[in-house]
């Protein structure tokens, strides 16, 4: 479940699957075992910068001394800035709260993709954009990915995959579950933002190995739309390219404007040495 509680951290380390927190007269909060919350820095009552998500597993406590055990551990690349309503005694002594409470609209967007059932992209409330990579553990159902979730506009993730139809623009193919409800796709952001509210020409919709590829640029996009690659592209994914995709022209939107941007594809391209 998700209450929407968040406390302070000073620091969460990239990597880390859990994590324990020791505060000091924490004040009493409603929880339930395993419940979702979020984890933030706080300098100003009701000012945060999330950093990350986890699930509550234990709270042990010792007269003044409370100790939480957070686990399944999620890491945002970019902070999330949230404002709460703050507390009026926190407020008078400008005093940052160890505990505080989001409100609905941020319990959504921080925690919509694990509301949703079986990840409808249908209901993406908040984004879960991409979950890519190898899978290194399962718990409770959630499939954890190795890299970071990229957190998107709602609208932005749509809008991007409509204009490619939902088909990956480098293989020219799609993927939709059989009782039709997810569909296989990633939106990446061009210029490697990881919030992104701009123009469909800002994104790209990819299978997830070939926007893995894009992002570390084994894969990179020429100015005629051609598909360049890197030298260090495995072998498995230049066969597949050749065998779907053999002209190595991308598929592009029905509408100009939605075009991917010239200058950020230019600007993937010096990233990665192209």
């Amino acid at each position: 479940m998700v209450k929407g509680l968040v406390f302070r951290v000073e620091h969460l380390e990239t990597g880390v699957p859990d994590i324990e927190l020791d505060y000091t007269n924490l004040d009493p909060i409603q929880w339930s075992p395993r419940d979702w919350v979020a984890l933030g820095h706080s300098s100003v009552p009701g000012i945060w910068q999330i950093v990350g998500i986890g699930r509550l597993e234990t709270i042990r406590q010792n007269h003044s001394h409370t100790r939480l055990h957070i686990s399944t551990l999620f890491h945002f690349t970019v902070p999330i800035d949230v404002v709460t309503a703050g507390n009026k005694s926190a407020d008078a002594a400008m005093k940052p709260l160890n505990v505080d409470y989001l409100t609905p609209d941020d319990v959504e967007r921080l925690f919509g993709f694990l509301l949703s059932a079986n990840y409808q992209q249908n209901d993406v409330a908040g984004g879960l954009a991409v979950a890519e990579g190898g899978v290194w553990g399962t718990k409770g159902g959630l499939a954890i990915g190795s890299l970071e979730l990229e957190l998107q506009d709602r609208s932005f993730f749509y809008r991007v995959a409509h204009a490619y139809t939902w088909q990956c623009c480098f293989l020219h193919c799609s993927q939709v579950s059989r009782d039709g409800l997810v569909r296989e796709g990633v939106v990446v952001s061009i210029d490697g933002a990881h919030w992104s509210q701009g123009p469909v020409s800002q994104g790209l919709f990819l299978n997830p190995s070939m926007a893995f590829a894009f992002r570390e640029g084994y894969l990179a996009v020429g100015d005629d739309y051609e598909i360049l690659r890197s030298p260090h592209l495995d072998a498995i994914f230049r066969h597949a390219l050749d065998v779907a995709n053999p002209k190595a022209l991308m598929t592009l939107p029905d509408k100009y404007e939605d075009w991917p941007d010239l200058e950020a594809l230019t600007q993937h391209r010096k990233r990665f040495g192209y």
